[in-house]
């Protein structure tokens, strides 16, 4: 599968990939202090078990992929991921998430067009979702902003639910219905 845009592409992942991930999972990485970073860091061997088990969901996926690689649609490398995970399987609810690694592509665009072309996908290849959520907390200032360009709501705050460094910021969730 892949699907093209202007600035990037989405696509499976291949075996030329996972290095490239290897290195932007491991280790201390800026996206890190966005994306949850009031989660536990993995290790080095979790890291690995996930490029494993990334490898083998990539393979059974049958509906809507649960996750494809952000590309550079000039070079190719991958820059980032999109992803989906089920809030509630029984009644179609499905989270979706993305990452942009390296911060020196932040604020391009890609997480927008990125974000803007996983939400079409997965609402034409999942016909019974009604409705996609985006959760993030207040101190990721870029991906709100993605998610507001894109038709994403904001529908909840809970607040001083994440604490970060020492100070507390609110948890935020978006949503995304189809129209």
């Amino acid at each position: 599968m892949e699907i093209i845009g202007t600035k990037i592409k989405l696509r499976a992942y291949t075996k030329d990939d996972y290095d490239t991930l290897r290195h932007w999972l491991k280790g201390d990485q800026e996206w890190k202090k966005y994306d949850g970073p009031y989660y536990r860091k993995p290790t080095d061997e979790e890291v690995e078990v996930s490029i494993v088990k990334q490898i083998e969901r990539d393979k059974i996926t049958i509906d809507a992929p649960y996750s494809l690689a952000i590309a550079d649609i000039h070079t190719d490398i991958i820059i980032g991921e999109v992803t989906r995970y089920w809030i509630c399987r029984e009644t179609k609810w499905v989270a979706v998430g993305i990452l942009i690694y390296d911060p020196a592509l932040w604020g391009r665009g890609y997480a927008t067009e990125a974000l803007g072309m996983w939400s079409d996908l997965l609402f034409d290849k999942m016909p019974d979702s009604w409705r996609f959520d985006l959760e993030t907390w207040s101190g990721n200032i870029g991906m709100m902003r993605v998610a507001e360009k894109i038709g994403y709501k904001l529908e909840g705050r809970f607040t001083n639910a994440r604490k970060v460094n020492g100070k507390f910021y609110d948890s935020v969730r978006y949503g995304k219905w189809r129209e």
